[in-house]
């Protein structure tokens, strides 16, 4: 992401942003001072109406997304949402980003922009430190020839090279099988850990509004009346971290649903359910 932004964008240019959205990439693009405009995010993927709306109205350059197993919510937007996404990228000329973190532990053939789109207005960008471990930085990013060249070019003039030894040795566990071995145990990890929260949720009286697949994470809805930043300090007297959802919008929203991004992997804790059980 830090190469695409320095490849296209300038101090005081527009992108878009899924709303809510991936933080990282939004502090990131306050570093290099380009506005943000959020673009709805919905049960179906982005909100192709405000997206055109604010395409149109801003002229913005990019649309950073991320298509399946999105994060914060865990929803995957449609073949019908996508399609829609890639219609108004040319009708309005701007490029789609397409983040897709947990690739691997979705199902096959589940549908992408960047298939859809052959790589023409789309950049594709992938990464392994899901699924392998947060400080394995090894990830990777797909275009066409002479802008992935280009993007090379960035890569040597600001970091000349990333970890070879890294980058071997997930060649070898890619070649020997390793890998995929691990993705056949992780994947039933991930989707009995989310089944089993879900009905949790549901016995407690919370709600889900996304149907989260392939994915560490989920959007819980808390009642209207609480806050969920207070939620979260709350939360850490009693030594329990939480993701408040008013920090994965670009802007501020202070009639948005208060929210969650809770991780699976800690979802069923005794602890936090019990915790959540003191809220209602």
């Amino acid at each position: 992401m830090d190469l695409i932004i320095k490849q296209f964008l300038s101090p005081g240019d527009t992108v878009l942003v899924d709303s809510p959205g991936y933080y990282p990439l939004f502090a990131k693009l306050k570093l290099y001072k380009i506005k943000m405009i959020g673009v709805r995010r919905g049960g179906t993927g982005p909100d192709t109406d405000d997206l055109e709306e604010k395409a149109r109205l801003h002229r913005a350059k990019l649309f950073f997304t991320q298509t399946l197993g999105h994060n914060p919510t865990g929803g995957c937007a449609t073949l019908a949402a996508q399609y829609q996404v890639l219609k108004l990228a040319e009708k309005y000329d701007f490029r789609v980003i397409e983040n897709d973190a947990f690739a691997d532990l979705l199902p096959p053939g589940m549908p992408r922009m960047a298939g859809l789109d052959q790589l023409d207005r789309v950049l594709y960008i992938g990464t392994f430190s899901k699924t392998l471990s947060a400080s394995f930085r090894v990830g990777y990013v797909a275009g066409r020839q002479a802008l992935v060249d280009s993007l090379c070019n960035i890569k040597m003039l600001t970091v000349v090279t990333s970890s070879d030894y890294l980058e071997r040795w997930l060649y070898s566990l890619i070649a020997n099988g390793q890998y995929l071995k691990h993705l056949r145990r992780l994947r039933p990890m991930v989707e009995q850990a989310s089944a089993q929260a879900l009905s949790n949720f549901s016995e407690l009286g919370y709600h889900v509004p996304y149907q989260s697949e392939g994915t560490y994470y989920m959007w819980l809805e808390l009642p209207g009346h609480l806050d969920d930043i207070q939620v979260a300090r709350k939360a850490a007297e009693d030594g329990i971290f939480l993701a408040p959802g008013t920090v994965f919008y670009p802007e501020k929203r202070p009639s948005q649903q208060p929210a969650l991004r809770i991780n699976v992997a800690y979802a069923n804790d005794p602890d936090f359910l019990a915790f959540l059980r003191r809220l209602r």
